[in-house]
């Protein structure tokens, strides 16, 4: 009992500090700008909460031009909200959303300054409980110390940093509170073998919450999955026991439930505006890897140095150490193949490439795993400190998008990088 009211201590501690230094860059922002929390992107994950506790959703009652007001994040078309974001995040907010609704905001229009703070709240809050998650997976296999410092390289000197306290209602901060989660009941399970009734309804909450938050992000769980079978001696029959027994079923039926009401949703707005239209693959037979790995438009390792190097320390130990870096090898192809045969291969406005946010648990595992040599740790130690103060001059100078005149624009990239901070 002490251990847990320490823990939920030094939580509070550290969620108040969290919520300090988001507030302080969120508190000047005006409402309906490019730079408030409910606009574009942000606001079509939003929508669902306003629309659906205030505005029972009918569009004309809402802010006369909201839509355009926000950023077109989501369209009011014959009295219909329409959104192409699934209402996972809004799901999160929600709790937050409610307390503020009936005691803080005012007016409560659903979308005044007071609103506009929720996603902040929300991802400080759930960002930490994936911290807290990802220690007590890295703890099980490193020291105390060692799972701290690859917690605060995780956090300082990736671009979830950016994502929890800069753009906060984007949709990377909620999943990965979920991936850190899937990951800790992985190795449960993996330490098991075998899958009990308990374990499987968390599972398929899990799944459900994934799908229901980024449902592509689906996809992504295979490598976790392998994590299950990896040094079993009997790895189909394990397979089968955790995956089609009967004390599997809640992996499957729960997700389909957590979805009916965005496949309710997807009913309401069936022949007005089909989720994510016009989008799709166009480069599957010529993904662009190098854009999304090197590009100044948000290649992943200019802006997150840190991955690469990270990459390249796992690839030099994948001879010894194949079976822990396996799934993280697998992630990491699936992502970049995925994300650079998407039409928006960049992912549009964002700091750096955020395919891989909420994969950071797993990403990070392996350094908990991997004997080395004083001298090897700290040259690690000194790279993860050179990162982070790399990319945090970096996140203190964005502005949310990358305004080169095109994808290999190192001029921009430049200017970025010797800008003053904002």
């Amino acid at each position: 009992m002490k251990s847990i009211y320490k823990i939920f201590i030094i939580f509070l501690a550290l969620w108040f500090i969290l919520l300090l230094v988001t507030f302080n860059r969120h508190i000047r922002r005006i409402p309906n700008t490019y730079n408030s929390e409910i606009w574009a992107d942000k606001a079509g994950y939003y929508v669902f909460l306003p629309a659906t506790f205030i505005y029972q959703w009918h569009g004309e009652e809402m802010p006369d031009s909201i839509d355009l007001k926000t950023g077109k994040g989501f369209d009011i078309i014959d009295n219909n909200i329409i959104t192409k974001y699934p209402m996972g995040v809004a799901l999160m907010m929600l709790p937050f959303w409610l307390v503020n609704h009936y005691f803080v905001a005012d007016p409560n229009d659903g979308f005044s300054f007071s609103y506009t703070l929720i996603s902040s709240v929300a991802s400080t809050f759930y960002v930490l409980a994936g911290l807290f998650i990802s220690y007590f997976c890295i703890r099980r296999f490193a020291s105390r110390v060692r799972s701290i410092l690859v917690i605060l390289f995780l956090f300082l000197s990736t671009n979830l940093f950016y994502y929890t306290l800069i753009e906060t209602g984007m949709s990377h901060s909620f999943s990965f509170f979920w991936f850190s989660l899937l990951l800790y009941i992985i190795l449960k399970i993996k330490d098991q073998q075998k899958i009990f009734l308990s374990d499987a309804i968390i599972l398929g909450v899990i799944l459900g919450a994934i799908l229901l938050i980024r449902p592509i992000n689906c996809v992504f769980c295979l490598p976790y999955f392998i994590i299950i079978l990896i040094h079993s001696s009997k790895p189909i029959q394990t397979f089968v026991q955790v995956f089609l027994s009967k004390k599997s079923m809640p992996i499957y039926l729960i997700p389909v439930v957590l979805f009916a009401p965005q496949l309710y949703y997807y009913s309401y707005t069936s022949g007005i505006s089909p989720a994510y239209s016009g989008e799709g693959f166009i480069y599957l037979s010529n993904p662009k890897i190098a854009e999304v790995l090197f590009s100044p438009n948000n290649g992943l390792f200019l802006y997150t140095p840190i991955l690469f190097f990270l990459l390249l320390f796992y690839l030099f130990n994948i001879k010894h150490y194949a079976t822990i870096l396996i799934p993280v090898i697998v992630l990491f192809v699936l992502i970049v193949f995925i994300y650079g045969s998407w039409w928006s291969y960049e992912l549009g406005c964002g700091f750096g490439h955020r395919s891989m946010v909420e994969f950071y648990s797993l990403v990070f595992l392996p350094l908990a795993l991997i004997d080395m040599p004083k001298k090897i740790k700290n040259t690690v130690i000194f790279i993860g400190i050179l990162c982070f103060i790399y990319s945090l001059k970096l996140i203190l100078s964005y502005d949310g998008c990358f305004y080169g005149n095109n994808d290999w624009d190192w001029n921009a990239y430049i200017t970025l990088l010797v800008s003053n901070i904002k």
